[in-house]
């Protein structure tokens, strides 16, 4: 069986692959493995897919159970020679201790990665062994599109209801890494594929060494998603440095821009976002973004459990609710606007949280993060969010309609019971914004686009000077169980628009039957009007041809 080099597909007698055009007369240059070598009694090595400073990667094919696979060689750049037509690596004479402490280094990493085998987003490590002075990684391979190019086939990002999906097993898989005692720290687009599936997976594996300047490795770094303290020599990495790293590609994806160098950003934080992507980005995923993208690690997210929450709609409004039971008036900023204008001496008042979901209205949002603190907002339009000393979500000023108390405060009026719709109009014609959860929430008690909940809640106390008012409402999607609509004798279009009126799905089932006009709905295959099912469930209808 002859197989090509480039991508391990059979290719007979042919001198160039009819799938991806390797030519048989190529040479693999050196140091890298020439073509056809055989590792491991039964690993066959194809063309470099990969290189960076600790190893390089190869298409391969494990001829014992006839399939494609990627295999990982320890080759740590500027540490060994291999002499030609030799595969056998030979340190160099006063590097070998450090040679030799950097393979062991290599092989406890990749047997600590393969016990996490199990995972979404983690690629099956089938074995790992030492040979030819070297280790090497066998791993699955399996068809898989680069995450660049499935933002191009969707239009340059991912509304984030899509991208939530993607990435909270991603998140979960870099947790279980943290809790292990080991990191990623190269987390990228670069770095992500998605499976036929539309399932994440990450790869570029490496040792702390190749993720950080000052090691003895030739280091690999992603301009925009390496975090600033991979720069400086010295800096351990953290935790917090793979959250960096997701927010960062977290913020690509959600805006198909990439975010300014870490090395630009040590001089000036600012990132900009124009007004239609903020539109798009639900405002706590925003206030997460703008956590896990800290300069200073000692102000950014600082676990995987707290980025999971901050991204979750109901967390940020779980936050805010416990925040207005523990007081009936909220906390005013501490650092206000005469302050913000007396120290920083650029007119950027700090408001309040709810302050930064008014960018609707700005042609332009500059987030500006500082280093002691963080400060989102715009120059002339007053739009910000401090973080001195207390959650994002503890500082929420509202303004509203409502009679007002002491100067410059007023009571919030009652949106619950209300059409969101509706209020959303009204509310907003009065400088109140009403932002609803993104995700659907069933209740069997209140009817579908109704407010079930607000927060801060009715009657809140809140200074009134901050400008326009964010409050988190909760809206009903109705009931979770569906109630069936009677469709018989109606037209196909007529039944299949009441069912989805229903939430629900359907598919057709022509029979003949001579006693209906052809296209006339005699009722549900296995169901009948009234029977109660799950929204979204779909159904088959039965039509007379």
């Amino acid at each position: 069986m002859a197989l090509c080099m480039g991508c391990m597909a059979e290719i007979g007698r042919n001198t160039t692959c009819p799938y991806c055009g390797f030519k048989t007369t190529e040479k693999q240059r050196s140091p890298f493995l020439p073509y056809s070598t055989i590792i491991g009694g039964r690993y066959l090595v194809g063309r470099v897919t990969e290189i960076n400073g600790e190893s390089t990667s190869y298409i391969g094919y494990d001829r014992v159970q006839n399939k494609t696979i990627m295999i990982k060689e320890f080759l740590p750049a500027g540490f060994f020679v291999r002499k030609k037509g030799e595969i056998r690596l030979e340190p160099v004479a006063e590097k070998q201790d450090k040679f030799f402490k950097l393979l062991n280094e290599f092989k406890e990493y990749f047997i600590q990665l393969s016990e996490f085998a199990d995972l979404t987003c983690m690629p099956r490590i089938h074995n790992i062994f030492e040979e030819n002075n070297s280790c090497y990684v066998i791993e699955n391979y399996e068809p898989l599109v680069p995450l660049e190019d499935y933002l191009d086939e969707c239009g340059g990002y991912l509304e984030w209801d899509r991208a939530r999906l993607l990435f909270m097993p991603l998140v979960t898989l870099l947790e279980a890494f943290h809790r292990r005692g080991i990191g990623h720290y190269g987390v990228a687009p670069k770095n992500i594929y998605v499976t036929k599936h539309n399932k994440l997976k990450i790869y570029g594996f490496a040792t702390e060494n190749e993720r950080k300047r000052g090691t003895p490795l030739r280091s690999q770094l992603y301009t925009g998603f390496s975090a600033p303290e991979q720069y400086i020599t010295g800096e351990n990495l953290t935790i917090e440095t793979d959250i960096y790293g997701i927010t960062a590609t977290l913020f690509y994806v959600l805006t198909g821009t990439v975010p300014e160098s870490a090395s630009k950003r040590l001089v000036d934080g600012k990132l900009l976002l124009g007004t239609s992507i903020v539109k798009r980005i639900p405002p706590h995923v925003v206030v997460a973004l703008a956590n896990g993208l800290q300069i200073g690690r000692s102000k950014r997210t600082s676990d995987f459990d707290t980025l999971r929450n901050q991204v979750s709609a109901s967390s940020a409004v779980k936050a805010i609710q416990e925040e207005i039971s523990r007081t009936t008036t909220l906390n005013k900023i501490e650092y206000g606007i005469s302050e913000a204008k007396k120290k920083n001496g650029n007119g950027v008042a700090t408001v309040l949280i709810s302050s930064i979901l008014t960018t609707i209205a700005l042609s332009v949002i500059l987030f500006v993060f500082f280093f002691d603190d963080m400060i989102l907002g715009t120059h002339n339009n007053e739009i910000s969010v401090s973080t001195k000393n207390t959650a994002l979500m503890e500082q929420l000023t509202v303004t509203d309609s409502a009679a007002s108390t002491e100067a410059g405060e007023v009571a919030l009026s009652n949106f619950v019971g209300l059409d969101y719709e509706s209020a959303s109009d009204e509310a907003e014609n009065t400088g109140v914004i009403l932002y609803k959860s993104s995700e659907p929430v069933y209740n069997d008690e209140v009817p579908m686009g109704k407010i079930i909940s607000q927060y801060p809640v009715q009657g809140t106390l809140v200074d009134s000077k901050s400008g326009n008012v964010a409050v988190y409402v909760e809206v009903s999607s109705g009931s979770l169980m569906r109630e069936l609509p009677d469709i018989e004798n109606l037209t196909l279009e007529e039944a299949a628009q009441k069912i989805a009126d229903a939430g629900l799905l359907a598919t057709a089932k022509r029979v003949e039957d001579s006693e209906y006009e052809s296209g006339t709905v005699l009722g549900y295959d296995g169901y009948k009007s009234k029977d109660k099912i799950e929204v979204g469930s779909t159904v088959t209808i039965i039509v007379a041809q």
